[in-house]
């Protein structure tokens, strides 16, 4: 909490969509640029299965945007303390009220509304991504080459 909205990349039974995935993470990387403040994380759900699973399963773009959340499901261990948000009230041992950070949350509403203004732009695919890596490879041809001319070289 307090490291920005999180762009899931995937959950316990799947990967997402990477272009839209992609096409997410550029979009913050540009308010990232423009904005001091501004702060977002990208992590894989290591557990549980959402709903841009079952969108993806069903062949359509999927991406997932999250909140980091304290007290996940209201379940907190007897002895956790939490430092992040140490004004959350509890309601039994082991039972906790979810919280949110508010900055976390501005930060979702920022890159919601830069990527609805850009969307447009999202094409689906890669061409971006394929542009990119041809030029790195032009720039650096010569430097594989000779790279694979050495390996064999040992080889002999």
């Amino acid at each position: 909490m307090g490291l920005g909205a999180v762009l899931r990349v995937g959950d316990r039974t799947s990967i997402f969509s990477s272009a839209l995935t992609r096409f997410i993470k550029l979009t913050s990387d540009d308010l990232t640029d423009t904005l001091t403040d501004y702060r977002c994380q990208r992590a894989l759900m290591d557990g549980g299965t959402c709903n841009s699973t079952v969108f993806d399963a069903a062949g359509f773009d999927s991406a997932g945007l999250t909140l980091p959340l304290a007290n996940y499901h209201n379940m907190v261990a007897e002895d956790e303390v939490l430092s992040c948000v140490p004004t959350v009230p509890r309601t039994g041992e082991k039972i906790g009220s979810e919280a949110i950070c508010v900055t976390d949350f501005a930060h979702l509403v920022e890159l919601m509304v830069h990527l609805v203004e850009r969307f447009h732009q999202y094409t689906g695919d890669h061409r971006g991504l394929q542009a990119q890596l041809n030029a790195r490879l032009t720039r650096h041809a010569e430097r594989l080459y000779t790279s694979v001319k050495l390996h064999r070289e040992m080889e002999d």
